[in-house]
């Protein structure tokens, strides 16, 4: 045989068994990792100690938070199932978003974004706290709240959003208007979505003793009638006599009612 034809029979063998020596190496370095793995996610260094909460300052609502989680003391950090743990806190009714993090070597942390109370609904003999966005988040009141009194509106259970056309429209309103005029709002009296009147707490616009209602009708052209009202009462200020009721339903044809 030419021996050329057997060097590179040589050399086609010795190629060979360098791949399956690659393969073997490979083999053998995947079996470690996932050894490796396994004895980590059993590991009890890696057991979880803490759950802690991000986003809440009241300590009765982290402990809730904590509770409703349901994380398991000890349970391997890196086995936990924090995708469950999340959708369990995303039922609190408080609760608008919430993201669990892996600290090793032995940590939970729970960030939560929570809704915050905005305001108060008032129903005939019952009252309700509700953010922003509408969701109610717990019966009772606050007097640190701006009230609205929708005696004729329907809200849902804990949790979920209002649908009432008169108390989103009051929400809605006292979200467009400029900080300083929303911070003077004592109440909203919305029998519909399209009559809501608020009142203005003393010493509020005019000087009238017991404050000053104004008329402002749908959650419409905010803007503009936030303008129109703030210089009505700029104007009643240097007037005598004491104002009764703006009316800016028509901020293009405001009307102030004298006391």
């Amino acid at each position: 045989m030419d021996e050329r034809i057997r060097a590179r029979r040589r050399e086609v063998r010795a190629a060979g068994a360098r791949r399956r020596r690659r393969i073997a190496a490979s083999i053998i370095v995947l079996v470690l990792l996932a050894a490796a793995v396994v004895a980590v996610a059993r590991s009890p260094l890696f057991g979880i100690g803490e759950v802690r909460v991000r986003g809440v300052d009241d300590p009765g609502a982290a402990a809730e938070v904590v509770a409703t989680a349901a994380v398991i003391e000890g349970e391997n950090l890196l086995a936990a199932d924090l995708g469950a743990a999340e959708a369990r806190v995303a039922g609190l009714p408080w609760v608008r978003g919430v993201r669990a993090a892996r600290i090793p070597p032995a940590t939970v942390e729970l960030r939560v974004d929570p809704r915050v109370p905005a305001a108060v609904v008032r129903l005939p003999g019952a009252a309700w706290l509700v953010d922003a966005d509408g969701f109610v988040l717990a019966g009772g009141a606050r007097d640190d709240l701006v009230a609205i009194d929708a005696p004729d509106a329907v809200l849902p259970g804990v949790g979920d959003q209002i649908a009432d056309g008169a108390v989103r429209a009051a929400l809605a309103v006292h979200a467009g208007l400029p900080a300083p005029l929303r911070d003077a709002i004592d109440r909203y009296d919305a029998p519909s979505d399209r009559g809501l009147r608020f009142h203005l707490r003393p010493p509020g616009a005019g000087g009238a003793a017991g404050g000053v209602w104004v008329r402002f009708g749908a959650a419409e052209r905010i803007d503009a009638k936030a303008r129109v009202l703030a210089a009505l009462i700029a104007a009643a200020a240097a007037q005598p006599q004491p104002i009764a009721e703006f009316d800016v339903r028509v901020p293009d044809n405001p009307v102030l009612l004298p006391g």
